[in-house]
């Protein structure tokens, strides 16, 4: 039962970043690499099948030619071969974090005082803006028109759920819904830091389940990033199922 969850969880998360990524299959793994961007975070590969070792070099090579590093994000429940495979290649295992699940028909909602609200155009840089601080990360200011853009895109066509938290008249967190109609990740759930422990973090997810779940989704999940956001979600209704990894290859020179 939770390996089908699973599987249906990885299909859903690779064909809502095909659309944005460079996609090749190599050795039965599915390699999304971001072609203007080197940030290793948006540059990986997912296994669909259990790898040998050669299948791990195949793979491996597509890395190498587009000059990233190879890294890879996963579930380990379903893929314990190629677990094998990848350290017998000295890929080493980075991170290790809880798969949190909740189905439709376990969401209860939540009761808060937050503004919470949908995101457009105008308020797209704004809202990148603020989720980058929210991380600890550099914020870069441009002027394109959001239109350009094909992250707005996906958030205006209804592709990825996107909403905002606002309070004193400005900006404080939001977060996305990213995957299927049936499927999506409750991801990029960011608050400012001098916002926190205010419950907006747990009035953004619960905007993005009860438009989800409106809208006919039947499975949320998502990773916390720490033992303080697993209990948040907890609290939401979220289950731990399994356990998700990244494996990176150290120190390989690139071509």
């Amino acid at each position: 039962m939770v390996k089908n969850i699973l599987l249906r969880i990885q299909t859903a998360l690779i064909e809502a970043t095909k659309p944005t990524r460079e996609v090749t299959e190599a050795g039965g793994f599915v390699v999304l690499l971001t072609p203007d961007d080197p940030l290793i975070w948006i540059n990986y590969a997912v296994p669909t099948s259990e790898a040998t070792p050669d299948d791990v070099d195949e793979m491996t090579s597509v890395f190498r030619k587009a000059n990233r590093t190879p890294r890879l994000e996963f579930f380990a429940d379903l893929w314990s071969d190629t677990i094998t495979s990848l350290e017998q290649r000295g890929f080493i295992c980075e991170k290790q974090m809880p798969i949190m699940v909740l189905n439709r028909d376990e969401w209860q909602g939540l009761k808060h005082n937050h503004e919470i609200c949908g995101i457009d155009a105008q308020m797209f840089h704004e809202f990148n803006k603020v989720l980058s601080e929210a991380f600890g990360m550099d914020s870069v200011e441009t002027t394109s028109d959001p239109l350009d853009d094909p992250n707005y895109q996906r958030i205006a066509s209804g592709a990825t759920l996107a909403c905002i938290a606002i309070k004193d008249g400005r900006v404080v967190g939001g977060g996305l819904g990213v995957g299927t109609q049936e499927i999506r990740e409750i991801a990029g759930i960011g608050t400012l830091k001098d916002f926190r422990k205010q419950g907006i973090a747990s009035a953004v997810i619960a905007h993005l389940l009860d438009q989800f779940f409106a809208q006919g989704g039947e499975i949320a999940w998502l990773t916390p990033g720490d033992d303080s956001a697993q209990s948040v979600y907890s609290n939401l209704g979220f289950r731990t199922i399994a356990e998700q990894v990244v494996y990176e290859l150290p120190n390989v020179a690139t071509a």
